[in-house]
């Protein structure tokens, strides 16, 4: 199911509940036409073609409609349906910036330990050998 018939769904269980509910049609394009209906040449004949996909899908049970109203009801598996996910926007990563004085002494004690651990080695192989 696409996006838009999500929304009209959304729409109708939010002005339904689990009821009939007789709809106007020029209320439900004026709620969704910046969402569903902007720039559509004719809105009515798509409004209703969403309904007839909703209703074929058993998504809602469509009564009753012509050009001007219709009287739909929400069915079940529609509110068992979860709304598509948001997009999260992930924080940029932080930077950690280090001072010239800690890169230093973080690169002088890295060779202290290697010099030492070499330094030991050689001892040990000297003495075992």
């Amino acid at each position: 199911m696409d996006n838009d018939c999500l929304l009209l769904l959304d729409y109708l269980k939010e002005k339904c509940q689990k009821e009939y509910c007789l709809l106007q049609v020029d209320e439900v394009l004026t709620a969704l036409k910046e969402q569903l209906f902007l720039g559509v040449e004719n809105p009515e004949q798509q409004l209703f073609s969403m309904l007839n996909g909703l209703s074929d899908e058993y998504f809602i049970d469509l009564k009753y409609a012509d050009g001007e109203v219709f009287l739909v009801k929400p069915l079940a598996k529609s509110f068992n349906l979860s709304k598509p996910p948001k997009k999260q926007e992930t924080p940029p990563p932080q930077i950690v910036e280090f001072d010239k004085k800690q890169v230093l002494i973080l690169l002088l004690l890295i060779y202290s330990l290697a010099l030492l651990g070499g330094f030991l080695g050689g001892i040990l192989g000297g003495l075992l050998c």
